[in-house]
Order: C-alpha cells, then sequence, then structure tokens
C-alpha cells in the first residue's frame, strides 16, 4: 500500500493542491522504502526516521520487529480505538519543525520500544542493540494533523461543464494522517 518507487515529475505538485483544496491523504511507508516521499513528507511537516521499530518485551510471537502499538485515546481518529495494534517492519516518525504544521501522535509503540538506526545489521544480521544513535523511547508509529503546503489555497471552481453534477474538489485546511508501516 506504500510508495515502491520515487515521484513521477509533477506528483507532487498535484498532492500538494490537493492538500491545499482540502483534500486527505493516508500516508504509508515502510522502513528502507525505495521512495522519495519522505522528503515530500518531511515538506509538509511530518519526517520519516530511518530507522525500523524494535520492541522486545511488547511484540507478537516474541518477533521484536513486530510490535505492539497503542492507539491514542486522545485524537478523533483513534479515541473509540481500545485494543493494541500491531505493526510488523514499521519506522518511527516525529512531528516536523516547519511552520504552519500541526501534527499530533496517534499510535506509538511501547515504553520499550526504539527505533534502530543499524539497519545493515538489523537486516543482514539479524541482531538490533539499543544504542545512543537508536531514535529513543516513546516511539511514535502513526501521526495525523494538519500540513503546511506550497500550493496557495484555491478559489471555488466552476462546475464541470461536461459533468455539472460531479462534486468539485475539496475546499479549505487538508489533512494528513502518515503511519510509518505500509
Amino acid at each position: 500500500a506504500g510508495p515502491t518507487l520515487p515521484m513521477r515529475p509533477g506528483d507532487v505538485d498535484k498532492l500538494d493542491r490537493y492538500l491545499a483544496g482540502g483534500g486527505a491523504i493516508l500516508a504509508m511507508v515502510d522502513p528502507r522504502a525505495n521512495t522519495d516521499f519522505g522528503a515530500v513528507l518531511s515538506g509538509w511537516g511530518v519526517d520519516l526516521n530511518d530507522d525500523a521499530v524494535v520492541d522486545r518485551l511488547q511484540s507478537i510471537f516474541g518477533q521484536a520487529m513486530s510490535p505492539l502499538a497503542v492507539p491514542s485515546a486522545n485524537h478523533e481518529i483513534t479515541k473509540d480505538m481500545n485494543e493494541v495494534t500491531m505493526f510488523p517492519m514499521a519506522r518511527t516518525l516525529a512531528p516536523g519543525q516547519v511552520e504552519g504544521a500541526n501534527f499530533v501522535a496517534i499510535v506509538s509503540a511501547g515504553e520499550n520500544a526504539w527505533g534502530e538506526r543499524d539497519l545493515t545489521r538489523l537486516f543482514e544480521e539479524g541482531v538490533a542493540e539499543r544504542d545512543d544513535t537508536d531514535t529513543p523511547p516513546p516511539v511514535v508509529i502513526g501521526l495525523a494533523g494538519t500540513p503546511k503546503t506550497s500550493a496557495a489555497p484555491q478559489q471555488a471552481p466552476a462546475p464541470d461543464p461536461v459533468n455539472p453534477h460531479e462534486p468539485p474538489p475539496p475546499q479549505g485546511t487538508g489533512r494528513l494522517v502518515v503511519f510509518g508501516d505500509a
């Protein structure tokens, strides 16, 4: 479900205009995904960390890279979720330092989870050892909020003369939900 290739020319501009017009996007990006979508998300106010979540205490079937995560009760999207969720092979996220963007955590891993940054050793040798270079707990797997777009907000479009009953594109503040797992 997540991107696996670099964006095509013009795609970023289309997505940016869609968000500026009030659209909503769900983005899911795996660790080591071969895409440039991380730079796009960073411009909107979400940083993808180059790591993989490891939790040796709260994981499924003893697989440390399949952490159990807790949805936030403080967000509209996750307020009614009462069960833990599993995110096999997830990366961590952080709200970026982009003025005009506003993001909050909607899913976080357990208090013993960390973001392992030595991905070569992790994937080639299967070894994860927490050290000072890793992303410390608490680690966020899902963020939701309003992005900062570079496109100017659009005027309400005139009805489409070919399809007059087709609803116009959304207008207003865009919404973005990002998960570090596809």
